[in-house]
């Protein structure tokens, strides 16, 4: 008698929420069409997948739809992250025609008017269990020469064209004052955790004051609360320094595309110093040199990831923060890439001849995963530092070659009687990190 095929159903419950855990998502999806049985085995996974995090933009489309999951018996108990978006619908977006604009920016409108994006949000808060809100004016934007559409979570508010198009950004942002009203008017502020992406544009003022950092509803209600800050293209903004100060709890910071100097301190209070802090991220930003080493001093014990990508030292070399992050205890995650510095170390003896420069990767990138590791390879860069003329570097500058770095970490060189040589066995290690093919020595300049 041939076996009949098993029935899913008939295996204990526990291990169908398992096979559901291993599904993707349009799988899972599919799989609460078949019955009801299986709809109510894969509600864990269903809500854990799609409703754990959630984000909205300003607009009574998306904020409706907010408050209907806010409402729901069981999916409202796996949210706990909210993400809100403040982009305006209106004069710069849908070019492709997919939508009326004109409707959809006087629904944003009156909303804005009646307070009922505040009542909304008040209301959602109130209901949902939530440990994090994140207000972000960065990530959801459209790009000035990116596709033409408005991105809400996963799907396309209005979906866009097939090209790009160049034009200015929106110029008006509410979701700061219009989140933390919601938050204080919901009495919830002082139980979530609170992370801004903002874009400070030093140019234009009203990018600039979104809030009063200095005031007494900020300080007593919302700033202790601030666990992450990302900064986009501008450090001139006078109110950023006051923002930075105010937050004493801050545990992770990100710097993307200054083209003026970071200043890691106050003007009149100093350096800032956070006890909880752990995670540094710097991509295509100006140090300045001295109070960035001592920004890395004051937070020895506590880091344990540092990004450094298109990093440019206004005065010295690397070495004097290499020696500082040689001590940090707790870093298992370094990313180095594109360490820029104005001169040539002074004993540079220029490229390796250990190894095939065409074919070596590592020059100008290596992504460390592990403590040990760390302290291996910042240790080698120090014992001999060394750096490489790029001419194709966006400063036009010095960059630390970290090749020696990249094989001692990955098993392939090793000290022997005071000079590197290359071991017979090699261990196979990723330190390569995720943006693409490295430059080689036909990069180099004369």
């Amino acid at each position: 008698m041939p076996e009949l095929p098993c029935r899913i159903l008939d295996l204990p419950s526990e291990l169908v929420e398992e096979i559901c855990s291993h599904l993707d998502d349009q799988a899972l999806l599919e799989v609460r069409y078949v019955c009801h049985a299986l709809k109510n085995l894969s509600t864990f996974m269903f809500g854990t997948c799609f409703f754990q995090c959630l984000t909205a933009i300003l607009h009574p489309r998306s904020l409706t739809n907010l408050l209907e999951i806010a409402s729901h018996p069981t999916l409202s108990r796996f949210v706990h992250i909210i993400t809100i978006s403040g982009e305006r619908i209106g004069h710069t977006m849908n070019l492709s025609g997919h939508e009326n604009e004109d409707v959809l920016h006087d629904l944003q409108t009156s909303m804005e008017e009646s307070g009922m994006d505040r009542m909304i949000l008040t209301e959602v808060f109130r209901k949902l269990s939530l440990t994090c809100v994140r207000i972000d004016e960065e990530s959801f934007y459209y790009a000035r020469y990116g596709f033409d559409a408005v991105l809400c979570g996963r799907k396309h508010f209005i979906a866009g064209n097939d090209g790009p198009n160049s034009r200015p950004r929106s110029d008006s942002n509410r979701a700061f004052d219009v989140v933390f009203t919601s938050l204080k008017n919901a009495g919830v502020q002082n139980n979530i955790r609170i992370q801004l992406a903002i874009n400070t544009n030093g140019e234009r003022p009203y990018r600039t004051s979104y809030f009063d950092p200095s005031s007494e509803d900020w300080n007593s209600e919302f700033a202790a609360n601030v666990e992450v800050i990302d900064l986009c293209t501008d450090m001139k903004s006078s109110w950023l320094p006051d923002l930075l100060h105010s937050t004493h709890n801050l545990e992770h910071l990100a710097v993307k595309g200054t083209p003026a100097t970071l200043q890691l301190s106050h003007p009149t209070h100093g350096l800032f110093t956070w006890p909880k802090f752990h995670t540094l991220k710097v991509d295509n930003t100006v140090l300045d040199t001295t109070t960035f080493v001592h920004f890395l001093g004051a937070h020895l014990a506590t880091l344990s990831s540092l990004q450094l990508e298109f990093a440019y030292l206004t005065t010295g070399t690397w070495q004097d923060p290499f020696c500082v992050i040689k001590k940090m205890a707790k870093l298992n995650n370094l990313y180095m890439h594109f360490l820029h510095e104005e001169l040539a170390t002074p004993d540079s003896k220029g490229p390796f001849d250990l190894f095939d420069s065409d074919k070596e990767p590592g020059i100008s990138e290596a992504y460390i995963f592990n403590d040990a590791d760390v302290v291996s390879a910042v240790s080698t860069i120090l014992s001999d530092f060394r750096s490489v003329f790029f001419k194709d570097s966006p400063y036009r500058a010095f960059v630390v070659d970290l090749r020696l770095a990249y094989a001692v970490v990955g098993g392939r060189v090793e000290l022997h009687e005071g000079k590197w040589r290359a071991k017979a066995r090699e261990r196979e290690v990723s330190l390569v990190g995720p943006s693409g093919p490295l430059p080689t020595q036909k990069d180099l300049g004369a």
